[in-house]
Order: C-alpha cells, then structure tokens, then sequence
C-alpha cells in the first residue's frame, strides 16, 4: 500500500489499491495437480486442511492483514481465526530444512515447516 501511494498518490492510489484487492479477491488460494502437487504462493503448516479450505468464501478476503469480521450475537465484531490461519499459512509459509512447523517470525504470519509436514 505505502508503495502504490509513493508511485500514483491520493485518489489514484486509492483506486490502484482497490483494484488490486478485487483481483486478489478472486485469485484461487491453492491449486492441486493430478491429487499429489499442492501449489500455492506461501505453503502449509501443521492446521493445513484441504478441505476446510476449499469451503473458504474466498471473495470476503481483500487483504491477509486485515481479516474479515462479523457481527457476533452479542453485537460485537468476531473473527475466524481458524479460517484466516488457513489462509495466512498457505500465502506467507516459508519452507524450511529441519523436523517440525514453527511461527514465521520473520514474515509476523505463517510458519516455517519441514520436510515432515505434509
């Protein structure tokens, strides 16, 4: 965001950024080929669910980093922090050559996981 407001400023950024989130809005999440190559942009964690995510109303997501609320019955904005974690793990994961899936510290989102997390 910071850099499409340094190169087109004010409204027309605005509208550069919205586009965007429409695009993304649509983008599928993950792709598997032939039942046996998972592709996606980050990777998987040790939550990663394929079927959980296949159910995702992918067009309520305009940004990873703001994840979607809704109204509780109480009133108050909830969140489904198991669904954004789903989709946070497979944009921002990272791979990595030990055992075991650990927080991506670097990124703030995802994990780092290792050759033993399917």
């Amino acid at each position: 965001s910071s850099g499409i407001n340094a190169e087109y400023g004010g409204a027309l950024a605005n509208r550069v950024s919205k586009g965007f989130e429409g695009v993304f809005r649509v983008l599928p999440l993950v792709t598997v080929i032939d039942q046996s190559v998972l592709v996606c942009h980050g990777g998987v964690s040790d939550i990663t669910d394929l079927e959980y995510i296949n159910n995702i109303p992918r067009h309520k997501y305009a940004s990873i980093l703001r994840p979607p609320s809704k109204p509780s019955a109480s009133g108050e904005d909830t969140v489904d922090l198991v669904e954004w974690r789903q989709m946070l793990d497979l944009l921002w994961s990272d791979p990595k050559s030990g055992m075991g899936c650990e927080p991506n510290t670097f990124r703030g989102g995802g994990t780092y996981f290792g050759p033993d997390i399917p």
